[in-house]
């Protein structure tokens, strides 16, 4: 169904004609995620948040091969205090400073 609150209505009724169903539904709407867990849903998929993902994931996929065999050996983000050995998913930003260990020809593509 289209309707988040259609599918809301459907799986309060199918928690109540079968306490023991496995329920999985569709959700429009982030904020019906959770109204959906709540009326019984075991889980809930929400085809625009995992196309979104999907796309950025195929972005960062394509960033991560060009960088490939770079380590970010420390970070510095505007206002903060330095970081070493940063956490893998910490994104880097305009602005940041880091000290990197890695081949030349990608550092220095890293720099354009």
């Amino acid at each position: 169904m289209d309707s988040d609150a259609a599918n809301v209505f459907i799986t309060l009724t199918a928690r109540a004609l079968n306490p023991d169903l496995r329920i999985v539904a569709r959700a429009s709407e982030g904020a019906s995620i959770d109204k959906l867990l709540r009326a019984g849903a075991d889980e809930v998929v929400s085809p625009y948040r995992l196309t979104g993902r999907r796309m950025a994931n195929l972005t960062l996929a394509e960033a991560r091969t060009r960088y490939a065999g770079v380590a970010i050996l420390a970070l510095k983000k505007p206002g903060s205090e330095v970081s070493a050995n940063p956490n893998h998913e910490v994104r880097l930003a305009p602005g940041d400073l880091i000290v990197a260990l890695g081949p030349a020809e990608i550092l220095n593509r890293m720099a354009d």
